[in-house]
């Protein structure tokens, strides 16, 4: 009955004591109950696990710093490769000549190497796809989440639009042809091109890693070779896209070059493309990936991996 009611509501704390005074006199007010809170708004409301964290500006400038100086020393062979695969497809110069040309600049004056503009761009690249990384490692490790999607999707998004932004300019620069709007078809292949390199980066290492692991190889090896591996691979599926992009931008649609002629152009560059391509993934993905996680990872006081 009601003075059953009453018992229970006084023994179940303050605000159910007070539905139990209001039943002691007879009123026709409802019990002033407090508002359900969910637990997701409870967590938002107190800054909990929900809630995103921006790290502090020290660890944001040693994610730079990291990032800047393992980008310097992977952009010297990425330039002298990038700018000699340019000028090779667009007629401008040989492949084996104009890497030579870039070494001995190299060697004889290193200083207007490291102060080009083709270095300066390429570096540029790589300092922006690893400074994203590590921002969003440092983000996600401040607000204790997992780094997996965050970094797969804001390295993708930064490599996407600056590898590609990077292969227009050198387009431009180094094909001996006079400057001219980049054509559509050329970004979109440069973009496909891109999107094949990073899904195969990140996508295929753990399985490749792990089945080396249960045969018998260290980790430390198989964790090397499968971030090496499966990039050198998709080279000879994409260097076409890359190959073609230059063709259309050197020749337009229209300007009477014909498909068998494109064709001819592929067969012609296609083996020493690759090969090109394929050694440029050892600093890019090697030296450069590593040396960042080591650098960070030194700066931040981490034990290293």
């Amino acid at each position: 009955g009601p003075a059953g009611v009453r018992t229970l509501l006084q023994e179940a704390g303050p605000p159910a004591r007070a539905c139990a005074d209001q039943l002691r006199e007879p009123s026709t007010r409802a019990c002033a109950m407090p508002p359900f809170t969910s637990s997701t708004e409870a967590v938002e409301r107190t800054g909990g696990s929900s809630s995103w964290a921006v790290p502090d500006a020290i660890t944001l400038a040693k994610d730079l710093a990291a990032a800047f100086i393992a980008s310097t020393a992977l952009s010297i062979p990425v330039t002298i490769i990038d700018k000699a695969v340019v000028e090779n497809a667009t007629g401008a110069n040989t492949l084996g000549a104009s890497m030579r040309t870039a070494l001995v600049k190299l060697l004889t004056t290193p200083h207007k190497f490291l102060t080009s503009r083709e270095y300066f761009v390429v570096h540029g690249v790589y300092t922006a796809t690893y400074l994203a990384a590590n921002w969003t490692d440092s983000v996600c490790e401040a607000s204790s989440r997992s780094n997996k999607i965050p970094k797969l999707a804001s390295t993708t998004l930064v490599n996407l639009g600056a590898a590609a932004s990077k292969d227009r300019i050198f387009g431009i620069w180094f094909s001996g042809k006079p400057p001219a709007p980049f054509p559509l078809v050329s970004w979109s292949l440069f973009f496909v091109r891109d999107l094949g390199t990073m899904a195969t980066a990140f996508s295929l290492p753990p399985a490749i890693s792990q089945s080396m692991v249960e045969r018998d190889y260290s980790p430390s090896t198989a964790k090397y070779v499968s971030q090496i591996a499966p990039v050198m691979a998709i080279q000879w599926l994409t260097v076409p896209l890359h190959l073609i992009a230059y063709d259309l931008y050197v020749h337009k649609l229209g300007s009477g070059r014909t498909a068998s002629d494109r064709l001819a152009f592929l067969r012609q560059k296609y083996t020493e493309t690759v090969g090109a391509r394929s050694m440029r993934i050892f600093p890019a993905f090697g030296l450069g990936g590593l040396g960042n996680t080591w650098l960070r990872n030194a700066l931040l006081g981490k034990p290293q991996e």
